[in-house]
């Protein structure tokens, strides 16, 4: 009978131990699933973080491209049809040739420390391996410009500014009035048929080239992966606050004060304000900085440029449309 007694206790205990085990297995596999859960949550905030800053680095890639670009038409002309420039630009174009980019470095790199990858996910893996990539490609340094034509400027005594690169030629610095004598141009002009002169502005060119292309290569990486951080979460957004218009053609009539934008939608991110105008220059920017500024060759409608030049408005009541995702900006007129 005791023998009876002691194998019920002992099933009795071998169920409880048992249950227990199996109680803790749940446990276990309920706090995995929290942990995967909590995992996946930061993986998919640090990407879009990452999407963000993939989205201003493009912009900022973009602009020395344009600008490297724009430095070579400008010397062509110079070396090859130099009868088309106005005098008075002449010295200014000189100086402006050996501007430089500042030297671009990807923010990607801090954000990447915090990317929890899943052992065994292949999706991620890749996707942590290729952005691990870019970072290391992604840093360019631009002082490489031997300054041979402010060389031969100063030797001819002609002022050589420094002017920035890309802003300059945007804000139209180049003719820079009272800056050169009419002697100095007139040196400046004769210069460009001297060897010495001419053999400068090739290297100057073969610079900008290097540049340009070193750019677009680390931009087309850029677009390649915000394509792809895309297409595996599509849930990620643009992350713009504070979107405002500024410039002496605002209402406030300053470069200080903007007057706000609204979202209206995430995707695509669209931003408007009914605003009247009192004609003039104004531009785009965001939290009241110029940290990130977009301006426009064109009205009513155009593309954003990054830094760009002013936008030249008529006075006027108008809808203001921004649509971040295409970088593109629109003044709907308004009837009175």
């Amino acid at each position: 009978m005791q023998e009876g007694k002691t194998g019920k206790y002992l099933k009795y205990a071998l169920g409880e131990i048992i249950l227990v085990t199996i109680g803790i297995l749940i446990a276990l596999q309920v706090n995995n699933w929290n942990e995967e859960r909590k995992r996946q949550e930061e993986f998919a905030l640090t990407i879009e973080q990452i999407y963000n800053v993939l989205e201003v680095e493009i912009q900022e890639l973009l602009f020395i491209e344009y600008h490297s670009f724009q430095q070579n038409l400008y010397l062509d002309t110079l070396y090859n049809h130099q009868e088309l420039l106005s005098p008075a630009m002449i010295p200014g174009i000189l100086n402006y040739q050996e501007a430089e980019p500042s030297p671009f470095k990807t923010s990607i790199g801090f954000l990447l420390q915090n990317l929890k990858v899943k052992p065994g996910n292949t999706t991620e893996i890749l996707l942590a391996r290729d952005l691990t990539e870019y970072a290391s490609f992604a840093n360019l340094d631009f002082n490489r410009s031997e300054k041979l034509i402010k060389e031969l400027l100063l030797a001819e005594t002609i002022p050589t500014p420094d002017l920035i690169f890309g802003i300059g030629l945007n804000q139209g610095f180049l003719e820079m009035p009272g800056v050169f004598s009419e002697t100095q141009i007139l040196k400046s002009q004769a210069m460009i048929t001297r060897p010495e002169v001419r053999a400068a502005l090739i290297k100057a060119a073969v610079l900008h080239d290097s540049y340009s292309a070193e750019a677009f290569h680390i931009r087309e990486l850029g677009e390649k992966l915000k394509g792809e951080i895309k297409k595996q979460f599509p849930q990620v957004k643009l992350l713009y606050e504070n979107l405002g218009l500024v410039g002496d053609g605002s209402p406030n009539k300053d470069w200080g004060t903007d007057v706000p934008l609204v979202k209206i939608s995430d995707e695509p991110s669209i931003w408007e304000a009914e605003i009247e105008l009192v004609g003039g220059p104004v531009k785009f920017r965001e939290n009241q900085t110029w940290n990130r500024n977009w301006g426009g060759r064109t009205f009513p409608e155009g593309h954003m440029d990054w830094q760009g030049p002013n936008i030249q408005v008529p006075a006027g009541k108008y809808r203001v449309i921004l649509n971040l995702t295409e970088k593109t900006y629109e003044f709907q007129p308004l009837n009175p």
